[in-house]
């Protein structure tokens, strides 16, 4: 396991160990270009590494190296489904009893699933601000290939209409207000966040 850990956490060590290399040579030179290309090396090699490539939020290294520190190689499976039985407990209300460490998979779980929207929102807000109208294509695009293309091969395999249909049946107007009018204060919240975490 330990040998694994170290494997799967060799790409972001090698990363820091370019950062360090670009952080000294950025204290030896006097050249503001060459400064600021070491400073660019460095900041990639060390926030961006272990934002993304060290997260254990999501499928890479840092999630390897979690779960066999864990010693648990089904975690982000574990994490999935012990979130869909919480969600659908609270959503329902479901009489089966959750175990504490149902909740601590959950927590998990959820948080891959927070973790991954912040990032598709962000892509497509990247690409929105940036692209404008070759934005908007892109974001339905990416729209159609990741949720209504798999909802449809579903659909047409006889899925959805034997295991959702009946969940979906069951929301009710006032629930789907809720969650909309939910969504809205998010968005408009997040124009009061503080300036590092603002989505601009």
């Amino acid at each position: 396991r330990f040998s694994r850990m170290m494997s799967a956490a060799s790409g972001v060590l090698a990363e820091l160990d370019v950062a360090s290399i670009a952080l000294l040579v950025c204290n030896w030179t006097e050249n503001s270009t060459l400064q600021f290309f070491c400073i660019t090396i460095a900041t990639l090699g060390t926030i961006s590494t272990i934002a993304f490539n060290g997260n254990p939020l999501t499928r890479f290294d840092g999630y390897f190296v979690l779960a066999d520190l864990l010693d648990r190689p089904s975690l982000w499976s574990d994490g999935q489904s012990a979130a869909r039985h919480v969600l659908t407990f609270l959503t329902f209300g479901e009489s089966s009893r959750l175990g504490w460490r149902t909740w601590i998979k959950a927590t998990y779980g959820l948080s891959c699933l927070v973790y991954r929207w912040m990032i598709m929102i962000g892509l497509a807000w990247g690409a929105w601000t940036t692209w404008q109208g070759l934005g908007i294509i892109l974001i339905v695009v990416a729209g159609y290939l990741w949720f209504i293309a798999p909802l449809l091969a579903r659909w047409k395999r006889g899925d959805i209409q034997s295991k959702w249909m009946p969940i979906i049946a069951s929301w009710t107007l006032r629930r789907i207000s809720l969650v909309g009018v939910s969504l809205v204060l998010l968005f408009i919240f997040s124009y009061w966040i503080p300036s590092p975490f603002q989505p601009m």
